[in-house]
């Protein structure tokens, strides 16, 4: 999917995937890190998970290709931050918060990142964002930026696609665990038919949302 794509939902405000709550299973089910340990969270967007994240001590770092997602999360959220240049992307940082969100393509990012590897990763909205044939890239680009060992979640969905075009893909459970062989356990299944209205649209009877557990 080409990088104007997002921008252009953006802009014209067609941002439906956005929660407006934090996620339930996060609150539940995120495993216990050290204070300080770092979280990365891919294609972030204006994820109010991040406050979450923050909260419990960790210095999250969002990657997000558009720059008013990370202009709205600030506005929105009231919070203070600067802007600075580099390595010749934007990062936005939250004067009073261990956030930071860098503007870049996530697999630009990754390619080019020199700093040190993340402890976790937290991905609500990133995997199902993207079609089939760059997941395996995109899992790639994650193990590039991650620990030996990293914790985390991630959240997927599930539904017949040949009935509703993406995004949200459905990430079927056994492409999950090709894609992270023997790293994940499955926290909970929930049917959430009702909260994406444009799948019951589409003639979806059953779209479940999976939470899993990264060790």
């Amino acid at each position: 999917m080409e990088t104007s794509f997002w921008v252009d939902l953006w802009r014209e405000g067609r941002s439906g995937f956005h929660q407006a709550i934090v996620q339930e299973s996060l609150e539940r089910f995120w495993p216990a890190l050290p204070v300080g340990s770092s979280v990365l969270v891919p294609l972030c967007g204006k994820s109010l998970d991040m406050l979450w994240l923050e909260q419990q001590g960790l210095e999250v770092t969002g990657v997000e290709l558009a720059e008013q997602a990370a202009e709205e999360f600030c506005a929105e959220n009231e919070l203070a931050f600067s802007v600075a240049n580099d390595d010749d992307r934007k990062v936005y940082r939250l004067l009073e918060k261990n956030i930071r969100i860098i503007i870049d393509d996530f697999f630009g990012f990754a390619e080019t990142n020199d700093n040190n590897k993340f402890d976790s990763l937290y991905d609500r909205a990133a995997l199902v964002a993207l079609p089939e044939e760059i997941r395996e890239d995109y899992v790639a680009a994650c193990r590039k930026l991650l620990c030996d060992r990293p914790a985390g979640m991630l959240i997927t969905l599930e539904y017949p696609q040949d009935l509703m075009q993406g995004p949200p893909f459905s990430v079927p459970v056994k492409e999950l665990q090709r894609l992270w062989p023997g790293r994940l356990s499955c926290l909970d299944c929930t049917e959430v038919l009702e909260s994406l209205p444009k799948a019951k649209e589409a003639g979806i009877s059953e779209l479940k949302e999976y939470s899993w557990l990264l060790r």
